[in-house]
């Protein structure tokens, strides 16, 4: 595109630059060789002219890397055998990890992570108007999140956006997601959560399986507290009160669920009876003292 200088104190100077990217992915290099395969999107210019090409490239224990570019290519004009693709993107929406968490409660700080896969590619040109991968947040705030995405490692069709959300407000929260194919097909699906205050820590769901337990027994914990330092505690107490058994577990960078797997015996290592028993949850977070707990029950049976 043709641009110019805004300078007043010399000539304006005019000069082409390159501002639409169509393709940000990754390939494996095998015996010095590499080849990535995409589709360019329906909506670039049409106009024949000198397109370029960037790649970066590093061992695997990162000890050696290398750079290099070309632009010896003419891109432009329509394909005339092109491949008729009338299916939606898909988007697949998330909070910190890709854990599945039923009903996200978070702190205001967070990651926002989109899975995208569409058998044509999905479309991060910024040719269209309003063709971007977006996030709306509440219907006010539209960020444009193409230049966080990244295709999956020898795969065009699938890729990953990872889009850090800073000092997001207390309460529930809306975000609309858009994502585009390079056919120009859109779809959008939404995310509801909710924020909480920086200093607290809220055990949000519980999942104990198997429940009557067998062989083990592993407690999902979702929580308010990723990306932070947490101690999580599980007790198990008897029918008559008795705690039988603490586990501790501490993550020094939490994800949105913690897994604890207890193998049915006491603090003794002596396995334990059948019957009903109380288990209760506490965690604590790196930010807050306050520790949050809740009780359910859970049966063995022989």
């Amino acid at each position: 595109m043709l641009q110019q200088t805004n300078g007043t104190e010399s000539d304006i100077f005019e000069f082409y630059q390159r501002n639409s990217t169509l393709f940000s992915g990754t390939a494996s290099v095998v015996n010095g060789a590499f080849e990535i395969d995409f589709v360019v999107p329906k909506n670039i210019n049409y106009q024949f002219g000198s397109g370029k090409m960037t790649f970066y490239a590093v061992r695997e224990d990162a000890a050696t890397d290398a750079i290099g570019a070309s632009a010896d290519f003419i891109l432009g004009g329509t394909d005339e055998n092109i491949q008729t693709d009338n299916q939606l993107p898909q988007i697949r929406a998330f909070l910190n990890d890709t854990s599945a968490v039923r009903n996200y409660v978070i702190k205001p700080d967070v990651d926002l992570v989109l899975l995208l896969k569409d058998e044509s590619g999905i479309n991060i040109s910024k040719s269209g108007i309003g063709q971007d991968i977006t996030a709306t947040l509440n219907d006010s705030i539209t960020f444009v999140l193409n230049d966080f995405y990244t295709t999956s490692l020898d795969d065009f069709t699938s890729g990953i956006v990872t889009f850090p959300m800073r000092d997001l407000p207390v309460g529930i929260n809306e975000l609309t997601l858009k994502a585009w194919d390079t056919h120009n097909n859109s779809n959008t699906t939404q995310l509801i959560f909710e924020v909480t205050d920086e200093n607290s820590s809220t055990i949000t769901e519980i999942n104990a399986y198997p429940n009557p337990f067998i062989n083990n027994m592993t407690f999902a914990i979702a929580h308010n507290s990723a990306g932070q330092s947490i101690e999580v505690v599980v007790e198990v107490f008897n029918q008559k009160g008795e705690k039988v058994t603490s586990i501790f577990q501490t993550n020094e960078e939490a994800g949105n669920i913690e897994q604890v797997t207890w193998n049915g015996t006491d603090n003794t290592g002596s396995t334990l009876p059948a019957g009903i028993y109380i288990y209760n949850i506490l965690l604590r977070s790196e930010n807050t003292e306050i520790v949050h707990s809740t009780r359910h029950k859970l049966i063995i049976s022989n």
